[in-house]
């Protein structure tokens, strides 16, 4: 029989004070604050009651920030609505992640103030690529016309390389990893079902802290495209295309029963979502970070025999639900979307050659979009807007040095996710790996594309960040069994 002990008690009563305070919370400031401010102090006031009740500070707080990549849960001081519409990080943005970033290295100093001896060390060797390019973005900012706009930008790095270092220093065990990377998994699943919702509805949804996009794409008006809370279907399409090939991999090591379960409904849900978008490149992006994944997995023979056939049903079931809006985007008039490109291209390489050494400064080239579009390079119909090429951007902007430190950092997360691989563990060297091939796929989209806002730049680092972690608890493991192995032969 059930039995309410006097610590139950307490406990439903703490719960109904809460409830009650929330109540209230939201009545008087719904009419008092701006929306976004209520929004802010509502998901802080819920993350408060969520630590308190589940216990585990860390995790929540680190769910928190994974969730908050899609769903971009910001509030933004000083935004310029000319350099955002140019592509700019446009305003100062302090979100949910900046939140949880005070509070985890406010624990952190806690912990080491109190001589806890579990307490990690700053892991500065896997750190110095991005260190090194926040350095140089904040030497480009000497040049900066729009020092506000330089500012911005970094301050998400900054925000990015602090995040950066605390998971390769924390994530020390195979549980933490598949924690993190079933948080992602989970904003692919919420994300997945926003779009979907969406597009069947045929409208935005706009909430309080939560508004979604849609972009018209055909002239007659007969089909659109989502972009959920990402701000554009490109942006959606990359944030699918970084995680899909790490959902692959996780439903391929066939672990508990409930990961299984969040990666083949973020496989599902998120490849829909990703059709939906008609993004030409995050289809390329996941079909290189897929196709690659499966191909290596296969000549390991990790790739169960189901799963070609598998991955060809969904195939053909989307091909044939969606077959007149994908068949429209590959082989109709794009408007000059791709053509528009090559002048933005060559006003880029003018930037560049104007400022050879530091660049236009951090985040200011699309300020900077008047004084280099004249001439032949951009006429008055032509689209005024950054770059769509990644690469070019940063260069334009934070000069080759720059450039260099950003390459740094890609090749080496690639270079320790082969590494992670070649260590030959069914489950995460595989993992590992499918984390590996989205960044891959990434790079490629980033040829025809930008990503300078938060959820991009934020996915891709801590994707970054989990394949070092991974490789340190692959190497843990080796020691483990190693240690193991010679205590057989004593």
């Amino acid at each position: 029989m059930f039995t309410l002990h006097r610590t139950d008690s307490a406990q439903w009563l703490w719960i109904a004070g809460v409830g009650l305070t929330l109540g209230s919370f939201c009545s008087v400031a719904l009419s008092t604050f701006p929306v976004q401010w209520t929004v802010a102090l509502l998901i802080g006031l819920l993350g408060v009651c969520g630590i308190a009740v589940i216990g585990q500070v860390r995790r929540v707080l680190l769910a928190a920030i994974c969730i908050d990549i899609p769903l971009q849960l910001d509030v933004y001081f000083g935004y310029n609505f000319l350099a955002g519409e140019r592509g700019a990080l446009a305003g100062l943005g302090v979100s949910v992640t900046t939140v949880s970033l005070v509070v985890l290295y406010g624990l952190w100093l806690a912990d080491r103030g109190s001589g806890v001896r579990t307490v990690p060390s700053v892991s500065l060797r896997t750190s110095l690529p991005v260190a090194l390019y926040l350095l140089f973005a904040v030497v480009s900012a000497v040049l900066a016309l729009d020092r506000m706009l330089a500012f911005s930008e970094i301050f998400l790095l900054l925000q990015m390389v602090l995040l950066y270092v605390y998971l390769v220093s924390w994530i020390q065990s195979e549980d933490e990893a598949l924690f993190v990377l079933r948080m992602l998994l989970v904003g692919v699943v919420v994300e997945g079902l926003i779009i979907i919702v969406i597009y069947l509805g045929g409208q935005n949804i706009d909430i309080p802290g939560l508004t979604t996009s849609v972009t018209d794409s055909h002239y007659d008006g007969d089909y659109f495209r989502p972009g959920g809370t990402l701000g554009s279907p490109n942006a959606a399409a990359s944030y699918l295309s970084l995680l899909l090939g790490c959902a692959v991999s996780l439903w391929l090591t066939k672990p508990r029963t409930l990961d299984r379960w969040i990666a083949g409904l973020a496989c599902g849900l998120g490849g829909i979502a990703l059709v939906l978008t008609l993004s030409r490149g995050g289809w390329i992006a996941t079909g290189i970070s897929v196709s690659t994944l499966c191909a290596v997995a296969w000549y390991r023979g990790w790739l169960p025999p189901s799963a070609p056939i598998l991955l060809v049903v969904v195939g053909v079931v989307i091909a044939v639900l969606l077959a007149g809006s994908i068949t429209k985007r590959l082989t109709e008039d794009d408007g000059g979307s791709a053509s528009s490109r090559v002048p933005l291209m060559k006003m880029a390489f003018r930037m560049i050659a104007d400022n050879p050494v530091l660049g236009v400064g951090t985040n200011n080239a699309a300020i900077r979009i008047d004084e280099y579009s004249g001439g032949t390079f951009l006429g008055m119909g032509q689209w005024r807007h950054v770059v769509h090429n990644n690469y070019l951007l940063i260069w334009a902007e934070k000069g080759p040095l720059g450039l260099g430190a950003f390459m740094w950092f890609l090749v080496a997360a690639i270079r320790r996710g082969w590494r992670c691989w070649l260590a030959h563990d069914r489950v995460w060297s595989l993992l590992a790996f499918g984390l590996t091939t989205g960044i891959i796929g990434h790079a490629v989209h980033m040829q025809v594309d930008f990503f300078k806002g938060r959820p991009y730049v934020q996915l891709l680092w801590v994707m970054a960040a989990l394949i070092a972690a991974l490789e340190g608890v692959i190497a843990a493991r080796g020691r483990r069994a190693g240690f193991q192995l010679r205590q057989r032969h004593v």
